[in-house]
């Protein structure tokens, strides 16, 4: 017999308890704003078939965020560490960290 490469999401989630489950949680912890209109929440869906991306629409930005030039920065967790103002820059060609930051990092990639 052959398997397919993929699954749809609602076979998955049809024939899996576990993913079921962990769907489940998922959908407990996440929050939206009670007057979520359907194109943001199709936004939000479209986020989760949507792989190591990060993306804003026009109606999430402040109106005091508009035209300005400065740069973006996120607070992210890594394995147990949380680290704070990460810049985000998309056209970088390079990843750099200083290494006081690499030093106190539990994490330290893989051997």
């Amino acid at each position: 017999m052959q398997t397919p490469s993929k699954i749809s999401i609602l076979s998955l989630l049809l024939n899996s308890e576990a993913h079921r489950d962990a769907l489940m949680k998922i959908l407990g912890q996440a929050f939206v704003n009670h007057d979520v209109t359907i194109g943001q929440f199709d936004g939000i869906v479209g986020n989760i078939t949507t792989c190591k991306n990060l993306s804003f629409s026009d109606e999430e930005l402040l109106e005091e965020g508009r035209n300005h030039n400065l740069a973006l920065h996120i607070s992210i967790n890594c394995k147990i560490d949380a680290l704070s103002n990460v810049l985000v820059d998309t056209r970088s060609s390079l990843n750099v960290m200083a290494k006081t930051t690499y030093d106190q990092l539990s994490y330290k990639g893989t051997p």
